[in-house]
């Protein structure tokens, strides 16, 4: 018995090592936060996720619908999944000089934050199979189904505003979030206690509403999505105030009070070449310019068409 227990205990000690050489390598490899979450039974939030797609809420986005059940079972991500590592990349930036009256999401004003995390998470990935070359795993940095907003919060690091957005203890809701899912079972985290204060600031400052109640976001009346996910040959919805935005939205997360002490990033910077725009060169950037300024940052997404459907949707909104 004695060393059945001794072999036991033996095993709790190397997963932990294991464990604490994955979050102090993220550290090290310029993440802020790293957490380790078990593989469970999803049912339930995946009946509130098919809710939500019931009523339309994801407006176009087809791809929530047809990868619905992989975002609901991890085991269809990756095989045999047991565990999800989660990441957590502050990109809060401090005021900058902006010369335009024209607003571009904090996200978007630095090179593709996609690129960056992947290579990063895949040299974790490196690492920990290093230490346990049978695990195998894969990557996410929101390009694929893994629901790591609910990840993150199983996995301890901190939990879910009124504004739908994952909010971070320390750190706020301006960041980012990758994981690994993992075929082997990691000593996991114990959930975060901390709550978003309900002070319904995010609700009342959203100009269309589109948090129509606590925790449920209406894609269709949202900024982000209007200026960033429908298809460029599509207008923007005559009833949608963009309130002078054209590409992305902050305004939920400016006015939530958990990003008051919001800390500079030490990975992202924006980019001098967009921010010293003016509404002019906004106004007559050639798509040849375009493709120069924004090849690396996540506006090359929605092209010259889309800026010049939203700068021509801002203007109309100002006309009226």
């Amino acid at each position: 018995m004695h060393s059945v227990s001794s072999f036991l205990m033996n095993g709790l000690k190397k997963m932990n090592s294991i464990v604490d050489t994955i979050k102090a390598r993220a550290l090290k490899l310029g993440f802020d936060d790293c957490g380790i979450a078990s593989i469970h039974d999803t049912v339930e939030d995946a009946e509130i996720f098919k809710a939500w797609l019931s009523r339309g809420y994801h407006a176009n986005m087809q791809y929530m619908e047809s990868n619905m059940d992989v975002r609901t079972n991890p085991t269809l991500f990756h095989a045999n999944a047991k565990s999800i590592i989660v990441v957590v990349q502050n990109y809060h930036q401090q005021p900058s000089v902006w010369n335009s009256s024209y607003g571009v999401a904090m996200f978007a004003r630095f090179s593709d934050y996609h690129h960056s995390i992947k290579n990063r998470l895949g040299m974790l990935l490196e690492e920990i199979r290093r230490i346990n070359p049978q695990l195998n795993g894969s990557i996410s940095v929101d390009s694929a189904p893994v629901l790591e907003r609910y990840w993150a919060v199983k996995a301890g690091l901190g939990f879910i505003g009124q504004n739908t957005m994952f909010i971070h203890p320390k750190l706020g809701s301006f960041v980012f979030l990758g994981t690994i899912v993992v075929d082997q079972w990691l000593e996991p985290d114990a959930p975060n206690t901390d709550r978003c204060q309900n002070c319904g600031k995010c609700i009342a400052a959203c100009p269309n509403g589109a948090l129509e109640q606590p925790f449920t976001l209406n894609a269709r009346k949202c900024i982000s999505y209007q200026t960033i996910e429908k298809n460029n040959d599509e207008l923007l919805d005559a009833d949608i105030d963009v309130n002078n935005q054209i590409f992305g939205c902050d305004i939920c997360n400016m006015v939530c009070p958990h990003n008051q002490d919001a800390i500079q990033s030490k990975v992202f910077k924006s980019d001098n070449s967009i921010c010293l725009l003016t509404d002019d060169e906004w106004d007559n950037v050639a798509s040849s310019r375009f493709k120069r300024l924004f090849a690396s940052t996540p506006i090359k997404r929605i092209g010259v068409k889309g800026i010049r459907r939203n700068i021509s949707h801002v203007k109309k909104n100002r006309e009226e």
